[in-house]
Formats: C-alpha cells, structure tokens, sequence
C-alpha cells in the first residue's frame, strides 16, 4: 500500500498539471479567436494585439522564470523593427507604434517584481547610486522650462529609462550563464542579420524595406543615403545601430574564441564583411580597437597589457595609413559608394572624406553647452526624441536656440542635463572602465567579451533608438557590477586577512 502511495500522489499532481494547462490553452484559444475577428475586421488594431500578446507573454515568462524571460526578450529585440516593417501592407505605419512599448513594458515589470515586491535594495553600490541619481536628474529635466515641451519631456524620459533599468535588473538577475546565452546569441544573431545587411546591399531591398523607405521618408532618414547608394540596416530601424551591433559581436566572437569556443570564428567572415561595407566607420574602427585591446587584457599583466594594447593599435593606425592609398585606388575602381566612404574616411580620418572633424566639433559644443547652461535644455532635447519633437521658434524659447543631438552620449548629456548630468555620466563611464578591469583581472573572462562591446559602442551606450543595443549593453554593465561586488564582500579587511595568516606571517608572506 504505502509502496503505491508516491505513484498515485504522481498522477494526482499530473492530473492537476493536465487541467491547469487545458485551461490555459481555452483561454488563450478564445482570445485567439477574439483577436482574428478584430485584425479581420479593424487591421489597424493588428499591432495592438501583437504588442499586448508579446508583452503578455514575455511578462509571464520573466515572472516564471526570470532569466528565461530576459533572454527571452533581448532575443527577440533585434528583431523588433523587422517586426515592425513585415506589417506595414497590412496594418499600415503608425507614428507611435505599440510594438516598441514591448520591452520597456517587460523592464518594469521585472523592476517591480525585484524591487517592489521582492524588496531588494535598488542602489547597494556606487555605480548603482550614480546610475540612480542619473535617472533622477532626467527625470525632473523633463519640466525644464528651457526644454521643447512635457510631451517631448516624457518621450525622451523613456528613452533614458529603457536602457538604465536593464542595467538594474542584470545586476539582481544576471548570472555567468545567462550572460555567456547572451553573448552567444549576439554572436549568432549578428551573423544572420549579416547575411541579411549584404542582401540589402548587393541584391536589392525586399518590398516591406521598401515600404519602409517610402512610409518614412519625411522622418529624417537621409543618413542612409551616401551618394547613389544606401546603407544597409538589416533587422534594425537604424543602419548605426545596425553596425555597430554586427561590430560589437566581432569583439565578442575573438574574446570568446580565446577562452574555449572557437566556433564562434565561423561567423566571423560574413559578420566582418558586413561591417566593412556597412558606410559606418565607426563600427569597423571601434571593433578593431576593441579587438587590440581584448587581445591586451588577455595576457592580464599590468604593463605588457598596456604595451599590447599600444601596439596593436600603432599596428592597425600604420597600418591604414601605408594601405591607405592602394585601399583607396582599388575601393575606387570597385564604384561601390559605401566601400570608398568606408576605405577613405578609415585610412585618411583628416581628409573631407571623413567626417572626424565635424564630430569632434559637435562633441566639444555639447560639452560647452553644459558649462554655458549648467541647467540643461531639457529631457528629449537631444537624440531620438528630438527628431519626433515639434520644433519651436527662437521667440517661444526666450530667445535661446534648441540644439540637436551631439550624436555622443557625453556631450548629449552635458547639454540636455546639464553640468551636473553630464559630470555624474561621465562618472559612470570611468565606473564602468574599472569595473571592467577588475572583473577580467579576477579572472571573469566574460569581462573580456564584454570589453570588447563597450569598446566597439563607446559613445553610444545611451544613444535613443537603439532598441536592442542599449538594453544589452547595460544589462551586461550590471552583471560587472554584481560580479565587482560580490568579490568586495569576500576580501576580508586587513586586520581580518592578518589574523586569518596567524602571527608567524608578516607582509611579505601575505603578499607571497
């Protein structure tokens, strides 16, 4: 009798299993059914219910499972304006879509389970603390009498708050394992959208990216023209974030490569030659540095760190400059418009094929501007919501002239928050270098990987738009601060680390 007890307590759960299931499949048949009927008759809504029905789902699944949810839903993030664009014939292009509330919808979800109903502490470090105080600053810049507007306020609120709460939720739910996942699929979704971008360069854009192009055209989108050519932009609604993701996994896939898992090499090919005449060259630079400085923190020795790093960026400087008038000559007799961009802004960044000047400008204005206005100009002035804002006259704001985006988070920050923002953002990048160090230093050799994305996107972790890369980016930058963390609480103190050695033993054997 008691021998049949375990198999009949068995079936009892399974039964129960079977019934809780059956009634989540009716229930989510008859909202099926419901949502057809709507999309048959309003094809407008069809986006609505898309958006509801990811965001239901995503959310279910961060509060079952967590880091199932998260990487859940980063996977699906470089995907979004894919998404987005396949429904354009039959929903039409909305200004404000709702598919783009899906991830800032799963954020604060998972804020709210962490911080709200778990009642974990929000800012237990100092990179923490400063992230915090960045939030609240723009946060109350939204009612900056100077800025363009509440509604301007509050949508470039949400771009800062998108990406910064990620980092909140990496730091409580991200762990080797998820982030190891994370960086693979970086890897392995760049390599897909690789192959995607050089269609759209070589064999023509398919009808929905032309739809796009078409719906889109009186948003501001001539970036992507250079010349007679177009930049590619793949799954993405930004050919910059585009680039950058595709260089970001090249930094990752050499950085993994050299801890065990060199099949990642085999996406290297296409992902570097979609980079290459991706007409970004801040991209293909960026993950050229980043690959000469993985390659120095890899013999983790202070200085032949540093002389590795110096030299494998003299190398690849000296490099360009020799090449650079057979790279030009034959980019030139290739009539491709975005390989010659790319080859004479790269080997020759003075020339006026390069635009390193003009950005060296806008990057010292907007720092200026934090010192000439050390109260801002207000949330939204800068980046993405910016382009979406109605632009007022010089006479309704006082006088004083809005300027647009710097195209750098720094000097966005000082401009748009202010001296103060833009001092504690710089704050947080130096936190975020030595956190950087000090992880690959213990031997986290995911910091390594890690490097090598920030590196590659350096002035873009907080550029608005950036959909897919900014909530990785500071998810990855959370997980260093709980690794940073965890490993304080371990070192005991001095007086603690002597007592532990037992008197016999003096400095030079502690050090020993």
């Amino acid at each position: 009798m008691f021998g049949r007890a375990p198999a009949l307590v068995s079936a009892h759960t399974l039964s129960r299993d079977y019934i809780r299931w059956a009634r989540i499949l009716a229930v989510a048949a008859v909202l099926a059914a419901v949502g057809a009927r709507l999309v048959v008759t309003r094809p407008d809504l069809l986006r609505g219910l898309l958006a509801a029905a990811l965001a239901l789902l995503l959310v279910a699944l961060c509060f079952r499972t967590p880091r199932v949810g998260v990487l859940a839903t980063l996977t699906f993030l470089p995907f979004l304006a894919f998404t987005r664009r396949l429904l354009i014939e039959d929903a039409g292009w909305p200004s404000n879509d709702p598919l783009l509330l899906v991830g800032p919808i799963v954020v604060f979800a998972l804020v709210i389970r962490l911080f709200v109903m778990e009642g974990r502490p929000l800012a237990p470090d100092r990179l923490s603390k400063l992230i915090l105080a960045l939030v609240v600053i723009a946060t109350i810049q939204v009612f900056n009498p100077a800025g363009l507007g509440l509604t301007t306020g509050v949508t470039g609120l949400m771009f800062v708050l998108g990406p910064l709460l990620w980092f909140f939720v990496g730091r409580e739910l991200a762990d080797d394992a998820l982030v190891r996942r994370l960086l693979v699929v970086l890897v392995v979704s760049a390599a897909a959208i690789a192959v995607y971008g050089l269609l759209q360069s070589e064999s023509g854009l398919p009808f929905w990216d032309t739809q796009w192009l078409e719906v889109t055209s009186g948003e501001g989108y001539t970036s992507l023209e250079v010349d007679d050519a177009l930049r590619p932009w793949g799954t993405f609604s930004s050919s910059l974030e585009y680039a950058l993701w595709l260089g970001a996994a090249l930094t990752v896939a050499v950085a993994l490569a050299l801890h065990r898992s060199a099949y990642l090499l085999l996406a290297l090919p296409v992902i570097a030659a979609a980079v290459f005449v991706s007409g970004t060259r801040a991209a293909l630079l960026g993950a050229l540095f980043g690959i000469a400085v993985i390659i120095g923190l890899r013999t983790r020795r202070g200085g032949a760190s540093l002389v590795t790093v110096v030299l494998g960026v003299a190398i690849i400087v000296g490099g360009l400059a020799v090449l650079g008038p057979r790279l030009q000559e034959a980019a030139g007799q290739g009539g491709n418009d975005l390989v010659q961009r790319q080859v004479g802004g790269a080997t020759d960044p003075f020339s006026e094929q390069s635009t390193l000047g003009l950005h060296w400008e806008l990057l010292v204005d907007g720092v200026t501007d934090g010192f000439t206005q050390p109260l801002g100009s207000g949330t939204g002035t800068t980046g993405r919501a910016f382009g979406k804002a109605e632009q007022p006259s010089s006479s309704d704001q006082g006088g004083s002239e809005v300027k647009p985006t710097t195209e750098v988070d720094l000097s966005d920050m000082f401009r748009s928050f202010g001296l103060v923002g833009g001092l504690i953002y710089l704050l947080i990048i130096l936190g975020v270098c030595v956190a950087v160090v000090r992880a690959y230093g213990r031997g986290h050799v995911l910091a390594l990987a890690i490097a090598g994305v920030l590196i590659c996107t350096f002035g873009q972790w907080m550029t608005g738009g950036h959909y897919a890369l900014g909530p990785l980016t500071w998810l990855l930058v959370g997980w260093l601060t709980a690794r940073a963390s965890r490993e304080r609480e371990r070192e005991p103190e001095p007086e603690e680390a002597a007592v532990a050695l037992g008197p016999s033993q003096g400095p030079a054997q502690a050090r020993a």
